[in-house]
């Protein structure tokens, strides 16, 4: 198993959802910019936290009954 596909495995098991669906972007413009670690490591959290308060808003409307 290559690594990327571990790493898919691993995101979806964890159920860093966010993550996984820009994982292939974030990487490809990473090596572009050949940005550090842990500057790729912020960027993926960043997105992964601002997936999650979009799903907990869009729970917050379902369950408000807008």
């Amino acid at each position: 198993m290559n690594a990327y596909k571990e790493t898919l495995g691993l995101l979806e098991t964890l159920k860093l959802n966010g993550i996984a669906s820009v994982l292939d972007n974030q990487v490809g413009e990473a090596e572009n910019s050949k940005s550090s670690y842990l500057s790729f490591l912020t960027g993926l959290l960043k997105v992964e936290m601002s997936n999650r308060s979009e799903r907990r808003l869009k729970r917050s409307f379902a369950a408000a009954h807008f």
